[in-house]
């Protein structure tokens, strides 16, 4: 009996078969549909856009410089069910402690965002973000996404990982992770005042142009000169081969970091899963200019600039 030709028909089949349940694993992949975010982000404000909890609008902090998955304010306990525990929660610029519950099912649109299984929550009455929030969603929740940023157009978007774009989306720059005093972060190799093998997180939820260590402060400032190249110098900033003006930046920071402030003058592309950042410029100048957020931060000469940065940071 000849069995080759039924065998390869078999053969076939099972190839065909494998095929069509990859291609529509790929095909049902969904993602969350475009969204609206606050018009202050990348000018000031915190970036926030709005998730549903049992069909209620829930606005939030997007955060990349956050280690914790989701934080919710202390107002939705009984929403959640029975307390598991407490926990630290630790930030920069503030720590508080936080309640523990079971994870809600919480939708970006008509889809699921990947949480995790718990969550905690404190009282996010105090935070000064610019308008009311009710929770705050950082890396342990983000890093499952390739999420773009347009601050320009007001809009948030989840892209494919495999197939976020072309040449479009900007410049790449390689993201690795680094741990630091409250948690795991990513963070680029490069770092605004040029110097070499000095790298920065990204931190969304820093509200200007980033953070420099006291020693790389002073030597952007001119104040002290350290034994690297430096490409940039007071007020602006060389990143990926792109020139920045008048950046904001603080110097008392224990990493380097580059801030919404900074971010928003790109198109902004975070490709987690696949640990690729990229960014288009679109303006050499923050989308603040203009704005009260300087007022008294840029003086009409570098000299008074470089007196009054002098003066913030004591």
């Amino acid at each position: 009996m000849n069995v080759t030709l039924p065998l390869r028909i078999l053969v076939v089949g099972v190839v065909l078969l494998f095929c069509s349940c990859a291609t529509q694993n790929a095909t049902s992949r969904r993602f969350p549909a475009e969204t609206s975010i606050n018009p202050g982000a990348g000018r000031g404000d915190q970036l926030v856009a709005d998730l549903r909890l049992d069909g209620r609008r829930l606005p939030v902090i997007i955060d990349t410089g956050a280690s914790c998955g989701v934080i919710l304010d202390k107002s939705l306990e009984p929403k959640l069910g029975r307390r598991l525990g407490t926990k630290k929660l630790v930030w920069p610029g503030g720590r508080a402690t936080g309640n523990t519950y079971e994870a809600p099912p919480l939708y970006l649109g008509d889809i699921r965002l990947i949480t995790g299984p718990h969550v905690e929550t404190m009282d996010m009455s105090g935070l000064r973000v610019g308008a009311p929030v009710m929770g705050l969603v950082g890396l342990g929740c983000l890093e499952h996404y390739c999420i773009q940023l347009d601050f320009l157009h007001r809009k948030m978007r989840f892209l494919d990982p495999d197939h976020p774009g072309g040449k479009a989306l900007g410049t790449a720059f390689p993201l690795s992770s680094t741990f630091i005093s409250f948690g795991r972060l990513f963070a680029v190799r490069e770092n605004l005042v040029g110097i070499d093998g000095v790298g920065s997180v990204i931190d969304t939820g820093c509200t200007f142009d980033g953070v420099l260590t006291p020693k790389l402060f002073r030597n952007w400032i001119g104040g002290q000169s350290l034994p690297s190249r430096a490409s940039a110098h007071f007020p602006d900033g060389n990143l990926g081969g792109n020139h920045y003006t008048h950046l904001y930046l603080h110097g008392d920071g224990t990493f380097n970091s580059l801030g919404q402030l900074f971010l928003a003058r790109h198109l902004v592309t975070l490709n987690f899963p696949k640990r690729i950042m990229y960014l288009r410029q679109l303006s050499p100048r923050s989308l603040a200019d203009g704005s009260d957020f300087f007022d008294g931060f840029y003086p009409k000469s570098d000299g008074e600039h470089r007196q009054t940065f002098r003066d913030a940071q004591h």
